[in-house]
């Protein structure tokens, strides 16, 4: 799986989740702060081998490293990519696939109604439920749809937090009944939506 935020690329696999490491950028922001490569890998905590291969564009790294690395250095360092702006082709692909996806899923069925007009992609086999630009492409909502049912909650808020934290993007939770969640993640509830007019309400509603 791969998404866009404000661009960064995110992949979702047998291993879990990771991101493309900007390489050039990591290497120029370590010597900038008089890094060595060995001193760099020990403060992230990763290998001397893994972060060459960050550098070098030969490995992925996890959320976690790629969290410490922008921590680090200071920096965003996941590769940016445009999904959004794809082939029309590809875009068709997608949402043949989303509509799969929401498929059996009335509470995001309500919520993707209720946005058809953004820009806005569902995302399958992922904590999160989709991505959505607001403010003219500039930022991104990453965002979970759960049912009041839902168990393991808490720990699907803390992985759409932690990739949001990664990427930039907006975490956003809408539920069906309030309940006390992260102060980290801005919640709405159901009867929340039909005063909600905007993305950027889905930010600014706690």
């Amino acid at each position: 799986m791969t998404l866009q935020t404000g661009n960064p690329l995110i992949y979702a696999g047998p291993g879990g989740y990771s991101v493309e490491v900007d390489g050039e950028l990591v290497e120029k922001r370590r010597k900038e702060l008089g890094l060595s490569m060995g001193k760099l890998a020990s403060m992230i905590g990763v290998s001397r081998r893994t972060l060459y291969g960050y550098e070098r564009g030969m490995a992925k790294a996890s959320v976690k490293s790629a969290y410490n690395l922008a921590e680090t250095l200071g920096v965003p360092v996941a590769k940016p990519i445009r999904i959004l702006s794809r082939t029309q082709k590809h875009r068709r692909c997608l949402l043949i696939r989303a509509k799969q996806t929401i498929t059996g899923q009335p509470l995001l069925q309500k919520f993707f109604r209720k946005f058809a007009f953004c820009d806005i992609l569902p995302v399958y086999r992922a904590p999160f439920d989709f991505i959505m630009n607001f403010k003219q492409d500039r930022d991104v909502i990453m965002g979970g749809v759960a049912s009041k049912r839902e168990k393991n909650l808490d720990r699907r808020i803390g992985e759409i937090v932690s990739v949001s934290n990664v990427i930039g993007a907006q975490p956003v939770l809408v539920t069906e009944k309030r309940k006390t969640l992260s102060d980290d993640i801005n919640c709405v509830c159901l009867n929340e939506l039909p005063a909600v007019c905007t993305p950027e309400n889905l930010v600014i509603t706690n």
